[in-house]
């Protein structure tokens, strides 16, 4: 396996175990538990609509700063930590539809989820790449919802939102803080948690249909074990050529806002279009694990859930 790949992230998060106050650190893939991704498209559309944008004067903040009335003429400036691909959705009983792109971002003091809908996406996806730098303004922000991440507020782009790439690097505060394989018994259905894992098992991708539209999609189901002996399934979803990439035994990964859910008793977890999944192979945590596991054999480890077949698990949402 290369070195350096397309999922190693420059700046050097900052997490800390739940149980153990570790110092771990960890660009990223990502992946819808829905859906798949939509096209690329060929031509970036422009960086901003500036139709009546606000002449008010702008106001720098910091993420950390922001509150629920923060209005549209201040201005941030933030590292892109991940990047979904553009994912369509559809609401209950196919009522509207259209296509949606989430991001995480981040500065010198905390973490910011951002997400774009339909043509704004597409202007965003192409504006903002990975482990780049940007100020941008004539945003909304929101308190976010807890079922879906752990920021506190969510950035909504607009069609009047601008953005402007810098040269400046942002020593970025990923304040991830991570559990233990072994602590996910004591979690919560549907929440979404962060762990670091070494590759215990792959097991063969199958095809499933999508609920809403019936549309077949990719999942791979992968074991993830840490030092506490213990191994979790990890649901990877229209992802074949990512993990197509990961070895058994050598690839660690840091999966931040993964969805935890409950099923046959035992924890399992999903990677959604809102979870960040790093590789680091010079990360502190990653050399830890991959040194220590050499010890542990194969057959020590626990798993939460015990794969007999695919019946085992849920089918696609």
């Amino acid at each position: 396996m290369p070195k350096k790949k397309h999922d190693h992230l420059t700046c050097t998060p900052n997490p800390s175990s739940s149980e153990h106050n570790r110092q771990n650190s960890t660009n990223p893939h990502k992946h819808s538990e829905k859906d798949p991704p939509a096209p690329e498209q060929a031509v970036p559309p422009p960086l901003a609509n500036t139709d009546n944008v606000s002449s008010t004067p702008d106001t720098n903040i910091a993420i950390a700063d922001i509150d629920s009335n923060l209005n549209r003429t201040y201005t941030l400036h933030v590292k892109v930590i991940s990047k979904s691909d553009i994912t369509p959705f559809s609401r209950l009983h196919g009522k509207s539809s259209g296509n949606r792109l989430s991001l995480m971002l981040a500065d010198t003091t905390a973490n910011l989820k951002a997400v774009a809908w339909n043509k704004t996406a597409e202007r965003v996806f192409h504006a903002m790449d990975v482990d780049k730098t940007y100020t941008i303004k004539n945003f909304i922000i929101k308190p976010a919802n807890k079922k879906y991440t752990s920021t506190k507020f969510e950035l909504t782009f607009t069609d009047n939102t601008i953005i402007e790439p810098t040269n400046v690097d942002l020593p970025c505060n990923v304040d991830t803080v991570y559990t233990t394989i072994d602590n996910l018994t004591t979690m919560t259905s549907d929440s979404y948690v962060s762990v670091v894992g070494i590759i215990h098992r792959i097991h063969p991708p199958t095809t499933v249909h999508r609920k809403y539209d019936g549309q077949p999609i990719s999942k791979t189901i992968i074991d993830i074990a840490d030092d506490t002996k213990t191994s979790v399934s990890v649901t990877f979803w229209n992802a074949e050529d990512k993990t197509a990439l990961y070895e058994i035994d050598k690839t660690v990964l840091h999966l931040q806002n993964a969805k935890l859910t409950i099923y046959n008793d035992a924890p399992q977890l999903s990677v959604t279009s809102d979870t960040t999944v790093l590789i680091d192979e010079n990360n502190h945590r990653s050399k830890e694990l991959l040194e220590t596991m050499k010890t542990i054999p194969h057959d020590d480890i626990t798993p939460l859930l015990a794969i007999t077949n695919d019946s085992d698990y849920r089918t696609c949402p």
